[in-house]
């Protein structure tokens, strides 16, 4: 294995450390610690709106709104993860499962689109940008929050 290839293994290696942890940090609606993953000039584009979210400052709103409508525990399932490195840049996505009881007393068990890019600063990998989205019904302009992954 060449050095690229091991620097580029150990980069892989951190980020899926960095996905476990952010999901852990999720599941126990850790919003600081949440947060800490985003670089300051973070762009997301979420399910929730407006169409984009440009800084950590506001991003959080979005997270502190998504959080207080969530109940009880939350689950969480990454299917397909790819993960490519090149640097201190990487990019990963993922079919996301998020599963939890919502403040109305709905079960919400959704799969979703899920992709980060990543950047490398201080010896930490943080998320530059991130994209969560449903495909939608074209004919109803509805989300497909019903869809699950092809086995």
């Amino acid at each position: 294995m060449t050095t690229t290839e091991t620097a580029a293994g150990n980069a892989e290696d951190q980020i899926r450390e960095t996905i476990d942890a952010f999901m852990g940090a999720m599941k126990r609606r850790d919003i600081d610690a949440i947060m800490s993953f985003y670089a300051p000039d973070v762009v997301a584009f979420d399910v929730m709106p407006p169409l984009s979210y440009v800084g950590r400052d506001a991003y959080r709103k979005s997270w502190d709104t998504g959080l207080s409508m969530m109940f009880g525990p939350l689950e969480t399932e990454l299917r397909n993860l790819k993960i490519s490195v090149s640097g201190d840049v990487a990019n990963c996505h993922a079919l996301n499962r998020m599963a939890m009881n919502m403040e109305n007393g709905e079960r919400m068990d959704s799969w979703m689109r899920w992709t980060w890019c990543l950047k490398r600063s201080q010896g930490r990998w943080f998320i530059a940008h991130e994209h969560v989205s449903f495909p939608i019904d074209m004919e109803t302009d509805k989300a497909l929050t019903t869809l699950e992954p092809e086995q």
